[in-house]
């Protein structure tokens, strides 16, 4: 259950928080719609600070509602720092809190991207595949990220796929999970909702070597796009490729996909640093591609977090985490900031704000004592699509009206302040 909400976690900024009628106000202000889903959370709460760590706000925010913060009319800065926390608890198996940082909120209006819009889905097809079921370890059934899918029983051995889709095509490809490996492409129509699939038919894939730098690569995927949208068809998550392993890894014709995106993990094991990308190509790269930078002069200070990037290429991004576990309980804190020279000044979690996850250990409210005392992960990210922190963090994880694949390259590295 705390994996489901990861991938959300890594994207989401919140920014509100209420009118304090004590305090002048200018006449900038954040604007936050919140979901409904929220109210599924044990506590989410928001706390805004400004450039010196000092809290201006701290509020509880519910589904359903949209929550205002007035800048104070004395502020000298055209942004401020937001803290979100979410605590979940699963009964006897403990409790959990994530705390994400995000500097540089300026004000405007947000909401978070739709993760699971079906508004649009308005036609339907059904896809048999005689002999086999959709859960057979020899096929995969492959469609675009966006459509809705789910098993409908028949008489054995027949099996049946319900599809949703939006717009009048959309896109299926049958894969075979072992070498040598073939496919079947098939478009769909809103016309025509029944499709009988034939597995003698199948084609058979061409293959591409593809380089790669030293070190252990413990998941690779492949992910074929057309106008339809992304299809991931090749993984090797259940094993490692160790160093010195050629990749050789399957590949349509133009006719199927007219462009590639690659993600991988691989870890150096002589530098310990960790490398990934989630890239897009027209065609599938002579080599995988890595982020070549380091962190300089980093440090952690009594309450703010100092660092310096240096690369080859322009960052976006600098994402810094620090994290730690007792039992049945845990604890993880985020701080997300520019490249370049910073000094980032993380304000303390106020009493008022419930931390399930670290149990009695009330020091843990500060993220300078979390970091000095478990270390911290700093992850350099430089994006294929977007330039900068504001657009690479900021606006797309909080303006977009549904959420999108980010294409980038990361750099993460263990560091003890």
């Amino acid at each position: 259950m705390i994996r489901k909400w990861l991938p959300l976690l890594v994207g989401l900024v919140t920014l509100f928080g209420c009118d304090n009628d004590d305090d002048p106000k200018s006449n900038k202000v954040l604007r936050f719609s919140a979901p409904d889903d929220f109210q599924q959370e044990e506590s989410y709460w928001i706390v805004i600070s400004d450039a010196g760590g000092n809290v201006l706000d701290t509020k509880q925010l519910h589904g359903m509602s949209t929550y205002t913060f007035g800048f104070p009319s004395n502020l000298t800065t055209e942004s401020v720092t937001m803290t979100l926390v979410r605590n979940f608890t699963f009964g006897e198996l403990g409790s959990t809190t994530f705390v994400t940082t995000y500097t540089d909120v300026r004000p405007g209006d947000y909401h978070f991207p739709d993760y699971n819009n079906t508004s649009g889905y308005r036609n339907t097809a059904y896809l048999t595949l005689p002999g086999f079921r959709t859960e057979d370890d020899r096929f995969d059934w492959i469609f675009p990220g966006g459509l809705t899918v789910e098993d409908v029983e028949g008489p054995e051995p027949a099996s049946e796929a319900r599809v949703w889709y939006e717009g009048d095509k959309s896109g299926f490809l049958l894969m075979s999970k072992e070498r040598p490996y073939r496919y079947q492409y098939t478009e769909l129509f809103k016309d025509f909702p029944h499709y009988t699939l034939n597995p003698d038919y199948l084609e058979f894939c061409s293959h591409r070597t593809i380089g790669r730098p030293a070190g252990d690569i413990s998941y690779l995927r492949v992910t074929g796009i057309n106008p339809y949208g992304e299809f991931p068809y090749y993984f090797t998550q259940d094993q490692q490729i160790l160093a010195g392993t050629s990749l050789e890894v399957p590949v349509m014709p133009p006719s199927v996909f007219n462009s590639y995106a690659l993600a991988f993990l691989l870890k150096n094991t002589q530098t310990g640093k960790m490398y990934g990308a989630s890239w897009r190509y027209s065609e599938l790269p002579a080599e995988l591609p890595v982020l070549e930078s380091n962190v300089e002069n980093f440090a952690v200070g009594v309450n703010s977090v100092h660092w310096e990037t240096s690369a080859t290429q322009a960052l976006d991004a600098v994402s810094i985490v620090a994290s730690t576990s007792s039992d049945d309980n845990s604890v993880s804190w985020e701080i997300n900031g520019a490249s370049g020279k910073q000094r980032v000044v993380i304000p303390d979690i106020p009493d008022q704000v419930p931390m399930s996850g670290i149990r009695d250990q009330e020091a843990l409210r500060k993220f300078t004592t979390l970091a000095h005392e478990n270390g911290a992960q700093v992850t350099l990210i430089a994006s294929q699509d977007f330039n900068g922190y504001w657009e690479y963090i900021l606006k797309e994880a909080l303006q977009k009206t549904e959420f999108t694949t980010r294409y980038c390259l990361t750099m993460t590295q263990f560091v003890t302040p």
